[in-house]
């Protein structure tokens, strides 16, 4: 693999992750919406996206997996999985949760380790055991020092971990893979919208010219780091991705602390040192027991 193209696929992954960071800003901006409004915005303009990159890109390939039934049962439970970790998280940032969905993508990580040890019966060595302990033993503190257990970070995690194992299982083709699962979703998503419209005024009437732009943008923006985290992860290895991925939740983590004023006590600091300290425990026990000339990598959402 040629430097050039080794940048080039570090620039994207970057550009992913740092939009995936900064997502919360975009959709505090729509806090007087409802998340279940705002997810069904997302899902039929991110159908309307994917659908105009396939044809354009001459990419059809949905087709066959809607008649294939193996496929199409498949790809239904992971538009489950990612139809609730969207709307957990658009809940999340407009309530004031940011810490909490920054936690979840701490933990995701860890998560798909745990699923493939379970599912896949991937070996757990010694770095994984501590790796995983370390993050649950951050988890348990929080919950017993704040008395109550991180629902939404736990389920953003779990939501996104196991949409993940599912996509990894399948390996298909991003887009069009993408496209089946959001166009499934827009079916409840095009009923819910015209129960909205029947049962009185439409809940984005009241809403400013920048709230209509950032909705008509959705799509757009739930598509665009889609996109270049795929192409990214054609291009560079797998250990640098995993490095660029704790962009996004440490991004989370300063915007909900220094931008909207989520307390960051204590409890904070160990819960979130235990699960770092887990994370770079993996990372460096990966990096040091991978072959120097092996370059590993994923096409994964």
């Amino acid at each position: 693999m040629n430097d050039k193209n080794l940048l080039k696929g570090h620039i994207m992954a970057f550009a992913g992750y740092l939009i995936w960071g900064i997502l919360p800003i975009y959709w505090h901006q729509l806090n007087s919406i409802s998340a279940g409004v705002i997810l069904v915005f997302r899902i039929i303009l991110s159908a309307i996206t994917l659908l105009i990159i396939v044809f354009a890109a001459k990419n059809v390939q949905f087709t066959s997996y809607f008649k294939d039934k193996f496929l199409r049962r498949r790809l239904a439970l992971a538009s489950l999985m990612i139809s609730a970790n969207w709307i957990l998280f658009i809940y999340a940032v407009n309530n004031d949760y940011v810490l909490q969905a920054s936690l979840g993508y701490y933990i995701n990580p860890l998560i798909s380790i745990l699923l493939g040890i379970v599912f896949l019966r991937e070996k757990l060595g010694k770095a994984k055991i501590v790796a995983i302990s370390l993050a649950a033993l951050g988890v348990g503190y929080m919950a017993v020092s704040l008395g109550s257990i991180p629902y939404i970070s736990l389920a953003l995690a779990f939501s996104f971990g196991l949409y993940g194992f599912i996509k990894k299982k399948l390996q298909l083709d991003s887009y069009n893979a993408l496209l089946v699962e959001t166009l499934m979703l827009s079916i409840p998503a095009a009923i819910y919208s015209l129960y909205l419209l029947l049962s009185g005024p439409f809940p984005v009437q009241n809403v400013s010219t920048l709230q209509i732009a950032l909705i008509l943008m959705a799509g757009v923006i739930t598509c665009l780091p889609l996109i270049l985290f795929n192409e990214g992860a054609k291009r560079i290895p797998l250990s640098s991705l995993g490095f660029l991925q704790y962009l996004t939740p440490t991004l989370m983590l300063l915007i909900g602390v220094f931008l909207y004023g989520e307390p960051f006590t204590k409890v904070h600091i160990v819960s979130f040192a235990l699960i770092w300290a887990g994370y770079f425990i993996y990372i460096f026990s990966f990096i040091f027991s991978s072959k120097p000339s092996s370059e590993n990598q994923i096409s994964s959402e």
